[in-house]
């Protein structure tokens, strides 16, 4: 009977836990779930950048393409490869500044969180920088 009980627990324990995996930042307690919720939010905002950019690249290339042959502008595959080596240095950039940020606090207990808030920031950021360019150049 007894184990019955603590296998009862362990079900219904695993599915309270189990539903706040899909959002750990609707009641973080302690700091593990604090550090899955930055996580979490990094990885929204990761897919967001890689959403926005590949936009931003697939329209470079048709925009400039047919400005090109226009006007005599940049040819869009030539602003495409502009915007893929921006991203390369900016992504080298943004590792080396977290990587700092790490170190500024290592051997203590903060370094992974300031590393984690660091790439969270950088890449909300860049974002941010990317759909606003993506917003102007596709209402022209």
């Amino acid at each position: 009977m007894k184990l019955f009980f603590i296998a009862a627990f362990l079900v219904i324990s695993g599915n309270s836990y189990a539903n706040n995996d899909e959002d750990p930042c609707k009641n973080p307690r302690n700091r593990m779930e604090f550090a899955a919720c930055d996580k979490y939010k990094y990885k929204k905002e990761d897919a967001r950048l890689n959403d926005v950019y590949s936009k931003l690249m697939s329209f470079s290339k048709s925009y400039f393409n047919i400005g090109s042959s226009k006007t005599g502008q940049q040819t869009g595959d030539n602003v495409a490869n502009k915007l893929r080596e921006a991203q390369r240095t900016w992504i080298k950039y943004r590792d080396a500044n977290c990587n700092y940020q790490y170190h500024t606090y290592y051997p203590g207990s903060h370094a992974s969180k300031a590393a984690q808030k660091c790439k969270l920031m950088m890449t909300k950021t860049r974002a941010d920088e990317l759909q606003k360019q993506y917003d102007f150049w596709s209402t022209r």
